[in-house]
C-alpha cells in the first residue's frame, strides 16, 4: 500500500427540531445551485424522491434510497464532489457492512467527498434522556462529536404551528401538549446551533484546564449518568474521561461493555482499574489525572455500601467538585439480585454430583462405625466448600448446600431412605445445617473470586512490567511497534496487523499472522479494511469487529496515541470477542506503547537538538580558529609579496628566492588547512562518501609520502613495512590523507633531525599502521585529548604557526567510517606513537 494523505471532505448538516420540518427542500435547492455552478453532485440517499422529482432529480444522478444500504463504492465511482444523503441517524439493514449511516458518511468524508445531510435535535445521543421526556418514542441517535465536528450547521426553522396537522383542533389538550413539546425542542435546537457557532467563531481564551471524570457501572441507569457527564464536559469544554473500578465478586458484568461503548462514543477516554476500595481508587486516579469534576450516579434505592462510597468520595474530595446524578432504579426481582441467572455446565453438574456421592459414602462409613451425626454434618459442609472451589458461580454452591441437607436427611436420619422433617429437634438441625452450608459456600466462593482477582492483578502487573522493560530497550518508533505487535500476538494468540502513522499519514501495513499458513500482507489487503483504519486514525477511537463501528470487519482496530499525536493503528483479528480482562490488558499495553514511542521521539528530538547545538558550537569555534590561524600565513604571504613588488630591485637573488619560498610554504599550509576544514564539514554533515576497494597498505604508504610536508628533508624518515602482503577495504584517497596528517604532525612537533618511522604489521585479523617519532611527545594525561577537535599541543613550533587542531580529529572520523579504530601511545624513551587498525582482507598472489 502506498503512503496516502487524503484531504477530508466537509460535512454540512441541515438541522432542525422535528421530523415535520422539511430539511431536504433547502438542502436540495442548495445542491442544485452548486450543480449549476459546475460542482459534481450525486444523491446518495433520498426517501421521498417523488416530492422533489421536478426540482432536482432530473439534473442530479441518484444512486440509492434510504430503504437500502448506502452503496459507497458506487458513489465513489461517480467521482462526486458533493453527496446528498438524507437522515444522518439512519440505522442500516443487517446485510450492510456498517451498522449506522453516519459510519458510511464518515467513509465518504475520509475519501475527500463533501456530504450534505439532515439531522433532528432529538437524534443527538447526549440529549436522549431529555428527548425521552418530550416524546413517546426514542429516536435513533448519533454520537455528539459528529455534530460538534461538522464544518457547517444550517438551521432550518419553522414556527411550531406549521408542524401541527391542519385538521387538529388547536384547543385540545393533546395539541397544546404537543405545541409545548415542539417549543421545547425548538429552543433546544437553537441552543445547540448557537453553541456550535460560538465554539467555531469565538476566540481562544486561556484558562485553567477542566477535566470531567464519570464513574462507570454495569447498571443500565449508568447511561443517564454518562450522558449528563458528557453534557457537562461539553458545556465547559473540558477533557472527558470515564473510570470503572472492578471490585465485583463475579467476573461477568452484563451491561458494562455497552456503557463503555457509550462513554467512548461520547468522547470519553475509558480506564479500567481493579481494587476493592472503590472510593479510594477513584480519588487516587482523580488526583493523578488532575480531575476537576467527578460525576457519579445515585439511585433512589441505593444500598448502604454504595451510599458509603459516595460519602467517602465527598469526604476525600476537598478540591474536586462532585456531581451526584439521581437515576431511575431499574426494577429487578429481589431473588434475581441475590442469585444471578444460573448457567448450566455439564462439568459443574458432574462435579457437584460426584462430591455429594463421596460425602455420602464417607458419611455412610462414619454411620456404620457409630460416629456421631455432627461429624457427618461436618463432612457435608466440607463437601460444600470443595464444591464452591471447583465450580463456577454461586448457583452450584447453593444447589450443593440444599442437596447436602436432603441427602443427609435421606440417608442418616431415622427412618432411613425417607425424608423426615418433624422429629423433635431435627428441623432446627436441618435449618442450621443449611444456613451453615450457604454461608460457608458463599465465603469460600468469595475467597476464590478474590484469589482469582488477585491473580489477575498480579498477571496484569507482570505483563505490563515485562512490556515496559522490553519497550524501554527499544530506541525508535519502528522497533517499539514491532515489539508491541509481537507481544500482543503472543498474549492473545491471534493475528496482528499494525499501521505506523507519521504526521497523520498512514504507512504500509505490517501483518503478523498467528501461524505460518495464515494470511500474508496480500491476503490481508484483500479484506479492504483500510477505510476503517483511516477512520480510527482520524477519530482516534476503536473501530471494526466487536465495536459499534464497522461491525462486519474481521479485525478490531485500536489507535496508539496520546492527547496530541497518533503514532499507529493496531488491529487484532476477532473471530470471537476478547474477554473483558484480556481487553483491559491490551489497552494497557497500547498505552505503554504510546508512552514508549513518545519517549523515543523525545530522545530523538533531544539528540537532534544536542547535535544542532554541537554543530553551532563547532561553527563558532571554527570561525574563531580560522580567523586567528589564517592571519599569520596571510600576513606572511602579503608581506613577502609586497616586499617583492616594492623592493625587488634592491633584493639579492637569494633574498628574493627566500621570500618566494615563504609564500609557497604558507600557501601549502593554507591549502592543507582548507582541505581539513572541508573534509571535517563533510563528516559533520554526513555527506562524506566512501569509495571502498581492496588496497595493499604499502601502496597507500608510498602515496602518502609523495604528499607530505617538504620539511621532511630536515628529518629522518624510516620505513618498517611488513614482509607480508597486507590489504584492507578502504578509500585510498582518505586513508592516504590520514597518513599525511600523521606524518605532518610528526614533522611539525618534533625537532630537526628527529627519526620518523612508518610501521605496518598484522595482529590476528587486523591491519595496524603506526607513525612513530622520537620527539618530545605528549604527556600521558593528554593522550586521550589529542583526537578531539581544536586540540593543539603546547609544543613550540619552529615556524610559529599554530594548527587548527582538526588534523587528528579528522583522522579519527575517517578511520571510524572505515569500521576501524585509531590509537595513540607514548614512545620509549621519548616521542609519540599514532596509528590506526582496520579489518584485514585476505589476498592471494594470483589476484
Amino acid at each position: 500500500m502506498e503512503t496516502k494523505k487524503t484531504t477530508s471532505g466537509r460535512l454540512k448538516i441541515y438541522f432542525s427540531y422535528a421530523q415535520e420540518v422539511d430539511k431536504m427542500l433547502p438542502l436540495l435547492i442548495d445542491a442544485k445551485l452548486l450543480a449549476e455552478k459546475g460542482k459534481k453532485v450525486v444523491i446518495g440517499a433520498l426517501s421521498s424522491a417523488d416530492l422533489y422529482q421536478q426540482l432536482v432529480l432530473d439534473d442530479i444522478p441518484w444512486i440509492s434510497s434510504t430503504a437500502e444500504g448506502l452503496p459507497i463504492a458506487a458513489i465513489l465511482s461517480e467521482q462526486p464532489e458533493i453527496v446528498v444523503i438524507e437522515n444522518l441517524a439512519f440505522l442500516n439493514p443487517n446485510s450492510v457492512r456498517n451498522q449506522y449511516r453516519y459510519q458510511d458518511i464518515q467513509e465518504l468524508l475520509l475519501s475527500g467527498v463533501d456530504v450534505f445531510t439532515t439531522l433532528d435535535v432529538g437524534e443527538l445521543e447526549s440529549l436522549r434522556p431529555i428527548i425521552s421526556q418530550l416524546q413517546h418514542h426514542a429516536p435513533q441517535t448519533i454520537p455528539d462529536f459528529l455534530f460538534d465536528e461538522a464544518d457547517q450547521i444550517e438551521f432550518v426553522d419553522m414556527a411550531p404551528e406549521g408542524s401541527l396537522h391542519p385538521d387538529q383542533d388547536a384547543a385540545t389538550f393533546e395539541v397544546k401538549e404537543k405545541r409545548q413539546h415542539l417549543d421545547a425542542l425548538r429552543a433546544l435546537a437553537l441552543r445547540k446551533v448557537t453553541d456550535h457557532i460560538s465554539k467555531k467563531t469565538a476566540p481562544t481564551i486561556l484558562r485553567a484546564p477542566e477535566h470531567v471524570l464519570v464513574c462507570l457501572s454495569p447498571s443500565p441507569s449508568n447511561q443517564q449518568v454518562i450522558r449528563s457527564a458528557a453534557r457537562i464536559a461539553k458545556a465547559i469544554e473540558a477533557k472527558f474521561s470515564a473510570l470503572y473500578v472492578d471490585a465485583s465478586k463475579d467476573k461477568q458484568q452484563p451491561g458494562l461493555n455497552e456503557n463503555i461503548r457509550l462513554a467512548e462514543a461520547l468522547g470519553a477516554k475509558v480506564t479500567i482499574l481493579y481494587e476493592e476500595d472503590v472510593a479510594n481508587q477513584i480519588m487516587a486516579y482523580a488526583k493523578v489525572s488532575h480531575v476537576t469534576k467527578i460525576v457519579i450516579g445515585k439511585s433512589s434505592r441505593i444500598n448502604q455500601r454504595r451510599q458509603n462510597r459516595i460519602e467517602k468520595l465527598v469526604e476525600y474530595a476537598s478540591d474536586i467538585d462532585i456531581f451526584i446524578i439521581p437515576t431511575a432504579q431499574v426494577k429487578k426481582n429481589r431473588i434475581e439480585k441475590l442469585l444471578p441467572s444460573p448457567v448450566f455446565s455439564w462439568r459443574d453438574t458432574c462435579t457437584t454430583v460426584a462430591i455429594l456421592i463421596i460425602c455420602a459414602l464417607i458419611g455412610w462409613v462414619f454411620h456404620e462405625v457409630h460416629i456421631d451425626d455432627a461429624n457427618i454434618i461436618t463432612i457435608f459442609i466440607l463437601g460444600v466448600q470443595v464444591n464452591a472451589i471447583l465450580t463456577k458461580g454461586y448457583f452450584y454452591s447453593v444447589v450443593s448446600s440444599i442437596l447436602s441437607v436432603l441427602v443427609f436427611n435421606f440417608l442418616f436420619i431415622e427412618p432411613i431412605f425417607a425424608l423426615e422433617w418433624v422429629r423433635s429437634g431435627y428441623p432446627i438441625t436441618f435449618i442450621i445445617m443449611l444456613i451453615a452450608a450457604l454461608i460457608t459456600s458463599s465465603l469460600t466462593k468469595r475467597i476464590k473470586n478474590q484469589g482469582h482477582k488477585n491473580a489477575q492483578k498480579a498477571y496484569r502487573t507482570e505483563v505490563l512490567l515485562e512490556t515496559n522493560q522490553k519497550l524501554q530497550q527499544t530506541d525508535n518508533r519502528s522497533a517499539v511497534l514491532q515489539e508491541t505487535a509481537q507481544y500482543l500476538k503472543k498474549l492473545v494468540q491471534r493475528s496482528i496487523v499494525y499501521y505506523p502513522v507519521i504526521d497523520n499519514v498512514l504507512q504500509e501495513p505490517h501483518v503478523l499472522p498467528i501461524s505460518d499458513d495464515a494470511q500474508s500482507v496480500a491476503d490481508y489487503l484483500q479484506l479492504e479494511e483500510e477505510s476503517i483504519v483511516r477512520w480510527v486514525t482520524k477519530y482516534r477511537k476503536e473501530g471494526g469487529a466487536a465495536t459499534s463501528v464497522f461491525t462486519k470487519a474481521k479485525y478490531t482496530y485500536f489507535p496508539v496515541h496520546n492527547y496530541q499525536d497518533i503514532y499507529a493503528v493496531i488491529g487484532i483479528e476477532m473471530e470471537e470477542e476478547l474477554e473483558f480482562f484480556e481487553k483491559s490488558i491490551v489497552l494497557s499495553i497500547l498505552g505503554e506503547c504510546a508512552l514508549a514511542i513518545e519517549k523515543a521521539q523525545l530522545r530523538s528530538e533531544q539528540q537532534e537538538a544536542a547535535s544542532t547545538i554541537e554543530k553551532e558550537h563547532l561553527r563558532s569555534n571554527l570561525l574563531r580558529a580560522i580567523s586567528h590561524d589564517l592571519r599569520t600565513p596571510l600576513t606572511s604571504i602579503s608581506g613577502n609579496a609586497k616586499l617583492l613588488i616594492e623592493d625587488h630591485a634592491v633584493l639579492t637573488e637569494l633574498q628574493q628566492r627566500a621570500a618566494i619560498v615563504n609564500i609557497y610554504e604558507d600557501s601549502l599550509w593554507l591549502n592543507h588547512l582548507v582541505e581539513n576544514v572541508l573534509a571535517m564539514t563533510k563528516i559533520e554533515n554526513d555527506t562524506l562518501a566512501l569509495h571502498l576497494e581492496t588496497h595493499v597498505i604499502d601502496d597507500i604508504v608510498y602515496e602518502a609520502i609523495q604528499h607530505i610536508d617538504p620539511q621532511i628533508e630536515q628529518h629522518q624518515l624510516a620505513l618498517a613495512l611488513s614482509d607480508d602482503i597486507l590489504a584492507a577495504k578502504m578509500d585510498p584517497h582518505l586513508m592516504s590523507q590520514v597518513l599525511v596528517n600523521f606524518l605532518n604532525n610528526a614533522i611539525k612537533y618534533t625537532q630537526k633531525s628527529s627519526v620518523i618511522t612508518i610501521k605496518t604489521e598484522r595482529k590476528q585479523d587486523a591491519l595496524f599502521v603506526s607513525v612513530i617519532d622520537n620527539g618530545p611527545g605528549v604527556p600521558k594525561t593528554e593522550l586521550g585529548n589529542i583526537f578531539q577537535q581544536f586540540y593543539t599541543a603546547e609544543n613550540i613550533v619552529s615556524d610559529g604557526r599554530r594548527g587548527l587542531g582538526l588534523g587528528l580529529s579528522l583522522c579519527k572520523s575517517i578511520v571510524e567510517a572505515h569500521q576501524g579504530q585509531i590509537f595513540a601511545a607514548q614512545n620509549k624513551p621519548t616521542g609519540l606513537i599514532v596509528g590506526f587498525q582496520l579489518p584485514i582482507v585476505e589476498v592471494s598472489l594470483n589476484e
